[in-house]
């Protein structure tokens, strides 16, 4: 791949990463709230893979280089930075997808999970809350 353009390894790469976050978001979605936890360990190996297979290409591996001298490559910085914006935006927005999953499952199985409770007046102080809570 030494003749394509960095443009097209971040296009490619940022298809790969859609491309699993898709994946893992539907299997959030059919996932039952006792294997969630095991989509946070299939996301980290997943964003590991990608992260090693995008990384050689970024670092200029396949491409010849003229000097190591990073004033000669100043966009590598913004690049190692876009990618680890582009990897933690993944990781909340499925994390996000899990935690509202399991809060689904936890207001199906009990109703008032959410719901405030409806005789507790705003305008009360830290000791009023307290014992409004202590009382239901």
């Amino acid at each position: 791949m030494q003749y394509v353009l960095p443009s097209d390894f971040v296009a490619c790469c940022s298809a790969d990463l859609r491309r699993i976050q898709s994946k893992l978001r539907g299997l959030v979605q059919r996932a039952s709230s006792i294997m969630l936890p095991c989509l946070l360990d299939l996301m980290a190996t997943e964003l590991r893979a990608w992260r090693s297979k995008w990384k050689d290409h970024f670092e200029g591996k396949d491409r010849p280089q003229l000097n190591d001298d990073p004033s000669f490559n100043p966009g590598w910085y913004h690049l190692t930075v876009l990618i680890n914006l582009w990897e933690h935006s993944v990781r909340l927005n499925v994390a996000s997808s899990i935690l509202r999953q399991h809060t689904d499952g936890l207001s199906g199985v009990m109703p008032g999970f959410w719901s405030p409770p409806g005789d507790v007046p705003m305008d009360l102080d830290l000791m009023s809350i307290q014992q409004s809570i202590h009382w239901n």
